[in-house]
């Protein structure tokens, strides 16, 4: 059930192309626009479980990525779990795979940085060497997501807040981080000497 929290704020500016500034009746909202659009990734590609083949894309040409023996092994540690989360792939040739369908949300991202991100968290221990859907989703999720530092449009900042409310307004990212920073207006005219 969706509730209004985020989108009823009114958008007053951003800081270092990072952080919208949001005002509501209790002081100033800080939020952080990359954790924000992480959780909404998220939340769709959970959705994409148990419909994977329903949900995902073919793609017109398949995605060619090459590995490396070390990565061609972690790929295949993860392969059922992509599957699961709408990651169709298969080997082809030698030391490469192709990705031949993707889920809807993931339909303009880049595939080959998300496989080879999977991959070497796998190879480096960022990973289990078998993780569950819950951690191969957030990874995804944090590729896939909006990236510090790039200037979003308003409208961009408007849909996000809308769209964290249509997810029952979370206020975590999928690592358990706050999504936003509450100062209130009472700690703000201290801060000023507007009130003791």
């Amino acid at each position: 059930r969706s509730r209004t929290f985020y989108a009823d704020k009114a958008l007053i500016g951003t800081l270092k192309a990072t952080y919208a500034l949001l005002e509501g009746p209790e002081g100033l909202y800080i939020l952080d626009q990359h954790a924000s659009h992480e959780r909404v990734v998220f939340e769709r590609l959970q959705r994409v479980h148990g419909t994977a083949h329903q949900a995902s894309q073919l793609l017109l040409h398949p995605v060619v990525i090459e590995l490396g023996r070390a990565e061609f092994a972690a790929y295949e540690e993860l392969k059922g779990l992509l599957e699961e989360v709408g990651i169709d792939s298969d080997e082809f040739g030698d030391g490469a795979i192709a990705v031949r369908s993707v889920p809807e949300v993931l339909s303009r991202s880049d595939i080959t940085g998300i496989i080879q991100d999977l991959v070497h968290a796998v190879i480096q221990g960022r990973l289990p060497r078998t993780p569950d859907r819950q951690e191969i989703l957030a990874r995804i999720a944090c590729h896939r997501s909006v990236r510090a530092g790039r200037e979003l449009q308003r409208s961009e900042i408007a849909a996000l807040l809308s769209d964290l409310d249509a997810l029952g307004a979370p206020t975590t990212c999928p690592h358990g981080r706050p999504l936003f920073k509450l100062i209130l207006l009472s700690e703000i005219e201290r801060w000023i000497g507007r009130r003791p």
